[in-house]
């Protein structure tokens, strides 16, 4: 059974090992082999250590278990322009893919947005990255026009804005 709560310090390593899992597998083919493999559990970790310890009012991170192993986070808060609330991330580990797990997390985000008072909330995805965007279409998200190019690891990247009315 899945519950989804408020994470807290002791989620650092599992969310840590879970975001570098996930972009181990879902940006092969769009990131450079050797940057995907030098990403570090450890770093990750102490980068969530400091995101969690630092979060104002307005943000907020959430787990998914099942029974008492996170399999999931997301990282939501203001977007940079401040005119819209933001998934700022979201990620399952990937043994936990396609299971149902990511329509709950999406879901009890958007809820805990809408309950901050936001009425839209926006999200960043590569644009070659199929599978989430599908994801993302599935559950009512829609591009927008806008991208960003970005360069992650050494290659240039689209990103893709997405917006959904909460």
């Amino acid at each position: 059974m899945a519950t989804i709560r408020p994470a807290v310090l002791t989620d650092v390593e599992r969310i840590g090992e879970i975001h570098i899992r996930s972009w181990q597998k879902a940006y092969q083919g769009i990131l450079p082999a050797d940057f995907l493999a030098s990403l570090s559990v450890e770093a990750r970790v102490e980068w969530w250590r400091s995101e969690l310890t630092s979060m104002g009012e307005q943000d907020l991170a959430l787990v998914i278990e099942n029974g008492s192993s996170v399999t999931g986070f997301a990282r939501l808060g203001s977007s940079a322009d401040r005119n819209h609330a933001e998934v700022q991330a979201i990620y399952l580990d990937p043994d936990h893919w396609r299971k149902g797990w990511g329509r709950l997390l999406l879901g009890a985000a958007e809820a805990s947005l809408a309950g901050l008072g936001w009425r839209d909330a926006i999200l960043w995805v590569l644009e070659k990255n199929g599978p989430a965007r599908r994801f993302y279409e599935a559950l009512g998200w829609e591009a927008e026009p806008r991208r960003a190019l970005l360069n992650i690891g050494g290659a240039d990247v689209q990103e893709l804005r997405y917006r959904k009315a909460l």
